[in-house]
């Protein structure tokens, strides 16, 4: 049998152990399956946590707190790996950021009306766009963010 597309997985453990070692590192690349497996990983601890809530309010803020950081330097990472800059992770939240602006501005009430879902619908639209280059493959080779991590983690168990 031949292989035409070889790629080189990371697992889940893999993916939340380098999540957690490079916790505030927003340089370099993350693959995309470090991306997604770190993410599911987020998911399954916030249904856990959404479980368990009521008896420990304060241990679920500390979690969603400590994961925070890794979830975004991954974000970071990964669009590194699409040659894109990290400042896009924050895409989303600029048109958040005109609704909160909204309060302090002196609009009429139906223009609020008509302001507050097109900028909800702004910051869905970005946030479609931003899952959508998260699932396209990472640049083939190094980039201006550093090398492959899919090249670099296939060498290294190609060694071993």
């Amino acid at each position: 049998m031949v292989r035409l597309y070889t790629t080189c997985l990371m697992t889940l453990f893999e993916a939340v152990d380098t999540c957690f070692t490079k916790y505030v590192v927003f340089r370099g690349r993350a693959s995309r399956s470090e991306y997604w497996w770190f993410n599911l990983f987020v998911l399954a601890i916030g249904v856990i946590v959404r479980i368990f809530r009521g008896p420990i309010k304060v241990l679920s803020i500390i979690i969603g707190l400590a994961i925070f950081p890794p979830l975004i330097a991954v974000a970071v990472r990964r669009l590194h790996d699409l040659d894109r800059s990290g400042v896009f992770v924050l895409l989303p939240s600029v048109p958040l950021f005109a609704i909160a602006a909204m309060a302090s501005i002196p609009l009429p009430p139906v223009d609020r009306y008509l302001l507050l879902p097109l900028l909800l619908l702004m910051a869905m639209v970005l946030y479609v766009v931003l899952m959508f280059w998260f699932c396209q493959r990472g640049t083939v080779g190094p980039n201006r963010f550093g090398d492959d991590p899919i090249a670099d983690s296939f060498e290294a168990r190609s060694s071993a």
